[in-house]
């Protein structure tokens, strides 16, 4: 069998390294942000259930 020169594991290993490194912290970013949504999303749901719940309280004094 030959061996390819083509691919990542023939490639540097400095070379390797460094596109390795690139690729862990772009995905990283994608996923902080992800959870930068949810947790925005979840406060809000929180705020208008406080909200909800005054606003009962209140019609029922009426």
């Amino acid at each position: 069998m030959a061996t390819s020169d083509r691919g990542f594991a023939s490639m540097d290993p400095e070379k390797r390294k460094e596109i390795a490194s690139k690729g862990g912290k772009a995905h990283g970013h994608q996923h902080d942000h992800a959870n930068d949504q949810k947790k925005d999303q979840k406060d809000q749901d929180e705020k208008d259930k406080e909200q909800n719940k005054e606003e009962g309280a209140e019609n029922e004094g009426q």
